[in-house]
């Protein structure tokens, strides 16, 4: 028997089009939940940052997580931690991971939970995330000792992250420098989904069949089916389907820690993300979002320090007036709390990924309306919070950036 453990990111970015956001809901998000709920035998793990948690809470998708809620609540899915809006969390001091951490954990109580009261206090209320989803997949040694402390069972990881590995092979991992435990998605496998315009399923079938783990993980986009696929939904459909007649279960990434019997040792963990191949992951592990030789990259990057230089001057909120159950990201009366959400917007990774000049399948990444929209937040941002000087060194490398995207 081998048993098969889909994640699903599901995210869209604080600056998404309200229209692009309702139809990947419509032709990919509500199909592909619909499906768990419909078939018995499939399970899955789910990644939802607060980021599209609070635009579909805006724009009056409830239903939505209603249905995310009564999912998770019947064992069907279970959640990850992950940054509450999609940073490159290798890329943020300790005390704006923690910032991000503690907020998407607080958002997930807030949505899936239980807002009540606990002996007469307001309260969130949610049980323990067992896994971590690291945005971009970006991970390396000084996050990990970090989700360490906050009790993650589990932490995502990408074959890139074994390039320093003896074992360079997809599984369960456990750091011998830590008490972290690192699963390591099939990136093949996962790709066999993410870029199969045949929809053929039988080579995947067969790919597992002959796997010598007991357990795989495949992690993708949420919007692979129905959105980067077509047909995508009924793609994923037939290959449950006909997964019992492969002798191929479905469980949660989370039960693979007790199914899978061969544990493997990490004994060294590459700083990288997901879209570094594993032979160029030392050299250049951030390919879409800091790559070497990338001057737009490179001024981004030096007003995103900028930018975190700033607002270490700001005061921080305390939110000690505010009831403990509050949608933190819905309140416009506090400034503290106003300014810290804000700029943890402004640290999503998209910004770099559309800068990037890449592709993926036949998408160059190449996006300067999305670059000018967020260099504009940025700008508005620093006019509110900032004071005029440091207001004018933001100015000034934004007008240079623009300068780049107009040459």
């Amino acid at each position: 028997m081998k048993y098969v453990a889909f994640l699903f990111h599901i995210y869209q970015p604080p600056l998404q089009r309200p229209s692009v956001l309702r139809g990947i809901l419509q032709r990919s998000y509500i199909p592909l939940f619909n499906l768990l709920q419909n078939e018995a035998s499939f399970f899955a793990t789910v990644n939802v940052p607060l980021s599209l948690l609070a635009q579909l809470e805006s724009l009056g998708h409830s239903e939505f997580l209603v249905k995310l809620k009564h999912l998770y609540t019947s064992n069907k899915i279970e959640f990850t931690g992950t940054g509450a809006y999609h940073p490159l969390l290798t890329k943020l001091p300790s005390d704006l991971v923690e910032y991000q951490i503690l907020l998407q954990e607080y958002a997930l109580g807030y949505y899936f939970g239980f807002r009540d009261s606990m002996e007469g206090a307001d309260a969130i209320r949610i049980k323990s995330l067992d896994g971590f989803f690291p945005p971009e997949m970006s991970l390396n040694n000084m996050l990990l000792k970090q989700l360490d402390m906050f009790g993650y069972s589990w932490v995502l990881g990408d074959t890139a992250h074994l390039a320093d590995n003896d074992n360079k092979n997809p599984g369960i991992y456990h750091s011998v420098n830590s008490n972290a435990t690192v699963i390591i998605r099939d990136t093949s496998l996962s790709n066999m989904f993410a870029f199969n315009k045949d929809y053929d399923i039988y080579p995947i079938l067969d790919y597992i069949s002959d796997l010598k783990s007991d357990t795989v993980v495949i992690a993708l986009d949420g919007e692979t089916f129905g959105e980067h696929l077509k047909n995508g939904i009924s793609f994923l459909h037939n290959f449950i389907s006909k997964a019992g007649s492969y002798s191929i279960k479905f469980c949660k990434v989370s039960d693979t820690l007790a199914l899978e019997k061969n544990i493997c040792e990490l004994h060294s963990l590459t700083e990288s993300s997901w879209g570094a191949p594993i032979d160029t992951a030392c050299s250049n592990p951030y390919p879409y979002w800091s790559l070497k030789g990338n001057v737009l990259h490179t001024h981004l990057w030096d007003l995103f320090s900028t930018l975190i230089a700033y607002y270490n001057t700001l005061p921080k909120d305390a939110a000690s007036d505010l009831p403990a159950n509050a949608s933190l990201w819905n309140i416009d009366t506090d400034k503290d709390v106003t300014a810290s959400i804000n700029f943890n917007k402004l640290l999503a990774s998209d910004v770099f990924w559309w800068a990037s000049h890449g592709s993926v399948g036949s998408t160059v990444l190449y996006d300067v309306t999305f670059i000018h929209t967020w260099l504009q937040s940025v700008l508005e941002y620093s006019s509110t919070f900032f004071n005029d000087i440091q207001s004018s060194d933001v100015s000034a490398k934004v007008e240079s950036i623009t300068a780049l995207l107009e040459d």
